[in-house]
């Protein structure tokens, strides 16, 4: 690299010397350039930085390298490039820097007239705290506008003096003297009167409040002072009294006027009053209320309302870095103090996501002044609004190494500042910063006493942790350890901490078995402590006075936790495992009281714990609460039912049968599936071993399987119960019962009423009537079908005694189930003769709608036909509306009617039934039709009935039967002439060609 251009600056005052370097260097010929630069106290080494952003063009970096050497003009460097370093003046021998500026201001406070405003002369004066202008500034006093007696008495309070205090009392007391200008008027007054003095002007005060607040602001307490401000504050009225609370400042009212600054809206009525109390927190130096309005200056945008615009929030900003570096630049204490009060309102919440700590908070333009003035890699915009990073040329995840921060020597002066914001601080940017500062200060390293080294260690920052651990770790005491110490390391988030930690506690255990540190390893946040500390307890006896105590001081840490971080529940589950698996023993003898406090704590890892310590309990289950029994079993968490439902089976057996019962019963219709199933065991052994137990349990079950489900799986739960796992109850259960379950909707319900009658069958044979017994068969459950046939079999007797009775039977036939069709074939086919079989209830088989049934009938008809009952055969089966059966009833007449004139007049209604159907019956009709005209050729007296009927049918006949009927009447007719037949026999003429081949009628 070549160096084109360099520059040296110096800056020497009373306290301060040190050497700035700027260098312009060309890394590649005529094509890229970088500024960086030196900095440090005279005659030390100096730190480097880099101010462009990697290679630039020339141009560009020429206009950084102008612009930094400007800047530090301007902020009272002096170009020395040309000077040897050595032959500067020492800083006593070098003219006074802020002496030279306080002559300046008084030569024009004296010639009153000057090319400059006065006004700003006046403040100047008050910022260089110069008590020789105080005469002067009083004779300003009312010869101006209200603005210059601002700044007077402004500068009056930063100036002092043996006049001053009084020439403020009378401004203050003078009625002519505006509000504003009487507001910075008590500040001053307050600044320059000693705390006695002070403390009595600010009670003063207390009588300026609205009459509801002085004597709360007296003699209250804070919160209740707060209560009736906020109250007061939501009823639109105390909006003048806000700034009043600043003034007076007491114990009571500051908490209220700090968490009012917090929250209040930026807003019409209250943005007001904060400005001012912030312009009074400026003047007061005042860390906390200055930080607090910083922070929210710097972080809330503009809400919308006129009183909070964008360009105020611009000037707010501007403003507050501007009191800022004058103090850092006169090297003032004041500035790191408003700074450390600043830079604490920051937390690692407010920080932008992204993969770098470089760029997660560069959107905060004070936190950023303060952090990165001085480092090569942070830029301010133009408009001095906007801070962006840089970047590692391709680095990323890395900590600031670099220090950066404005005013580095003073920090430096003030490392005690630093570990205050690392005590206190939580944010990472805030951490960083102060450690990489103290890290530059090892002769302050010695003051830092092994109790703030544990505090570093302890933070969530690994900067933080790992500066603390260093310098820790040399303290370290061998003969006699820190127990502090160790536990830190142990908790912390570095595991080069824990490694060390574990080394120590393993070397001298005997050291560490204390309630206290175990305690701390127990309920650490890291896991891997927590699985050394379970290892550490299993392989070390405690004695029995040490594992009570810890189990206590534990258990009081368990209480503490709040459902508030993700990583709780994990810690309290570890924790409870570690005190049930090293512990368990004394925990048997646990206060009933801290168990209780355990079930009732929010995290159900807590209350898992207790539930477990009270199963394995010395106490007796007969022996505690009911009511804390039964309130682990109502618990929404799982796990802790099934531990109330273990212990609940440890009552002894008769409480459970006997005043349980209810709970029982209840558990087992729980919406819980796991209830259900935990109780389920439980029931099993009690009703095996007790008969009656389990007759009341499976008629309660019952009575809740005939009502609708109200949880789902209730009922299918219950039945498997009664179905599987509870003997015996079937005998016990009434008829009524059972039919109850019969008409239930539930399947279910219905499968067990077909267990229960197949156990009781035989006495409840007579119970059920017929119809009813085939309603049974034809049930869609097996169940309830198997047991009606058994009912059935009990009942054939009754059957065959009486034939309506059989009639009833025999519809069984037509059952929609085919097995129990097949049941009914074989029954009738076995266990019935000829004497059961009448001929209406064969008729009745043969009327059925099924094919096969009446195959069956047929030949129950065929096998047992009586003439007797022919005619009713004929009658009955030509009115089935199936073919098969009508042509069936046609095979008997041949044998049943043939040559019986008196049968054949009785059968007139069958045949008219079988010719009178239309587009049906056409194998039916034409054995009629031919058995007819048979029988109307054998007598003139049958002929005379089928004239009979077929005159009858003539009407209605159908169009293709008409030919046959005319057919057989026309045969009557020509053997009988004498019978009426609704026919006219008529001859009929035709033409005969002749010989001669002439045609002539004929008639035949």
């Amino acid at each position: 690299m070549k160096v084109i251009k360099k520059i040296t600056l110096h800056y020497q005052d009373d306290r301060s010397d040190k050497i700035y370097e700027i260098e312009l260097f060309e890394v590649k010929e005529n094509q890229h350039y970088m500024v960086n630069f030196n900095y440090g106290r005279r005659g030390s080494q100096l730190r480097h930085g880099i101010k462009t952003d990697g290679y630039v063009p020339f141009a560009k970096a020429e206009k950084v390298f102008n612009q930094v050497v400007q800047e530090k003009i301007k902020g009272g460097y002096r170009d020395v490039t040309r000077i040897s370093l050595n032959s500067l003046p020492k800083k006593t021998e070098f003219p006074n820097q802020n002496h030279l500026r306080k002559q300046a201001i008084l030569q024009h406070l004296a010639r009153e007239k000057t090319g400059r405003p006065l006004e700003r002369i006046i403040w100047r004066a008050g910022e260089l705290k110069i008590a020789e202008a105080t005469p002067m500034l009083i004779n300003f006093i009312g010869t101006g506008t209200d603005l210059r007696d601002y700044c007077i008495a402004w500068s009056l309070g930063w100036c002092g003096g043996k006049d001053a205090l009084a020439a403020l009392i009378r401004m203050y007391e003078n009625p002519a003297t505006s509000e504003f200008v009487s507001r910075i008027v008590f500040e001053a007054i307050l600044k320059l009167s000693e705390p006695e003095v002070r403390a009595e002007l600010q009670t003063e005060m207390i009588e300026f409040l609205s009459p509801e607040l002085r004597e709360f602001a007296r003699h209250g307490t804070a919160e209740k002072f707060e209560e009736v401000f906020k109250q007061r504050l939501g009823e639109g009225k105390s909006f003048s009294d806000i700034e009043r609370l600043y003034q007076i400042d007491n114990e009571y009212v500051r908490p209220a006027l700090l968490n009012f600054i917090r929250t209040a809206p930026f807003q019409e009525n209250f943005f007001q009053p904060i400005r001012h109390i912030f312009k009074m927190a400026e003047y007061r130096r005042d860390p906390e209320v200055f930080g607090i309005l910083t922070y929210r200056f710097d972080k809330e945008n503009t809400t919308g309302w006129e009183v909070y615009t964008k360009k105020t929030r611009n000037y707010l900003r501007k403003r507050i870095w501007r009191t800022l570096e004058k103090l850092g630049t006169d090297n003032d204490i004041e500035y790191i103090n408003l700074a450390v009060g600043i830079l604490l309102q920051y937390s690692d919440t407010d920080a932008i996501y992204y993969s770098e700590l470089e760029k997660k908070f560069v959107h905060f333009l004070i936190l950023s002044h303060i952090l990165y003035t001085n480092h090569s890699r942070y830029y301010l915009s133009s408009n001095r609004l906007n801070w962006w990073f840089g970047g590692y040329f391709g680095r990323s995840n890395k900590e600031i190494k670099q220090r950066g921060e404005a005013f580095p020597e003073l920090w430096e002066q003030h490392p005690e500042i630093l570990v205050k914001l690392l005590l206190e601080s939580n944010c990472h940017a805030v951490h960083n910063f102060a450690v990489r500062v103290l890290e530059s200060c090892h002769s302050f390293y010695p003051k830092l006493n092994i109790k703030t080294l544990i505090e570093f260690i302890k933070k969530p920052y690994e900067v933080t942790v790992r500066f603390g651990f260093e310098l820790a770790i040399e303290r370290y005491k061998k003969i006699d350890p820190d127990l502090d110490l160790v536990l830190a390391s142990a908790n912390s988030i570095l595991p080069k901490a824990h490694t060390a930690a574990y080394r120590w506690i393993n070397k001298q255990p005997n050291r560490f078995l204390n309630a206290n540190f175990l305690t701390g390893l127990i309920t650490s946040q890291e896991p891997e402590t927590r699985d050394f500390a379970q290892t550490f307890l299993s392989s070390h006896s405690l004695k029995e006075g040490t594992a009570k105590v810890l189990i206590g001081k534990v258990i009081a840490e368990l209480l503490t936790f709040k459902q508030e971080t993700y990583w709780i529940e994990r810690v309290a589950q570890d924790i409870a495992d570690i005190l049930l698996s090293c512990l368990s023993y004394q925990l048997k003898q646990l206060g009933m009281g801290v168990i209780i406090d355990l079930l009732q704590h929010p995290l159900v890892e807590i209350q898992e714990l207790g539930a477990n310590i009270l199963e394995n309990h010395e106490t007796p289950a007969a022996e505690l609460p009911t009511n804390l029994i039964e309130s682990l079993i109502e618990s929404p968490y799982p796990k802790i039912r099934e531990i109330g439902i273990r212990i609940f089976g440890q009552l002894p057996e008769d409480i459970l049968i006997i005043s349980r019962r209810d709970l029982i019963i209840a558990m087992a219709v729980n919406s819980e599936e796991d209830i259900r199933s935990l109780i389920e065991p439980i029931i099993q052994d009690l009703t095996k071993k007790y008969s009656d137990f389990a007759s009341q349990l499976a008629g309660e079950f019952i009575e809740i399987l005939v009502i609708p489900e109200k949880s789902e799986g209730v009922h299918d739960y219950l039945a498997g119960l009664l179905r599987n796992d509870i003997p015996g109850w079937q005998e016990n259960i009434t008829l009524e019962k059972t039919k109850l379950l019969l008409r239930a909707k539930s399947d279910l319900a219905q499968e067990l009423a077909g267990l229960i009658l197949k156990a009781n069958y035989r006495q409840w044979a007579g119970d059920f009537a017929t119809i009813e017994i085939v309603k049974l068969a034809n049930y869609q459950l097996v169940s309830v079908r198997q047991a009606a046939w058994q009912i059935f079999s009990e009942n054939i007797p009754r059957f065959r005694s009486n034939s309506q009775e059989m009639l009833a039977a025999v519809r069984l036939l037509e059952s929609d189930w085919e097995d129990s069709r097949n049941f009914a074939w074989e029954i009738f086919q076995t266990s019935f003769d000829e004497t059961d079989w009448s001929p209406e209830i064969m008729v009745s088989i043969c009327d059925s709608v099924r094919d096969e049934v009446r195959v069956f009938g047929r030949e129950l008809v065929s096998r047992y036909f009586e003439d007797n009952y022919g005619q009713d055969y004929l009658l009955k089966f030509s009115e089935h509306p199936s073919g098969d059966m009508q042509v069936f009833a046609t095979n008997f007449l041949s044998d049943y009617a043939a040559d019986n004139l008196e049968r054949l007049r009785d059968l007139q209604p069958y045949f008219i039934s079988v010719l009178c159907q239309v587009n049906k019956g056409r194998v039916a009709k034409q054995r009629v039709f031919t058995f007819l005209e048979q029988e109307a050729e054998k007598s003139e007296e049958a002929a005379r009935v089928v004239a009979d009927i077929l005159t009858r049918q003539s009407v209605t006949i159908a169009i293709g039967d008409k030919a046959k009927a005319i057919e057989i009447m026309l045969k009557i007719h020509n053997s009988y002439p004498e019978i009426s037949l609704p026919i006219s026999v008529k001859s009929v003429s035709r033409k005969v060609k002749s010989s001669q081949g002439l045609w002539h009628g004929c008639r035949d």
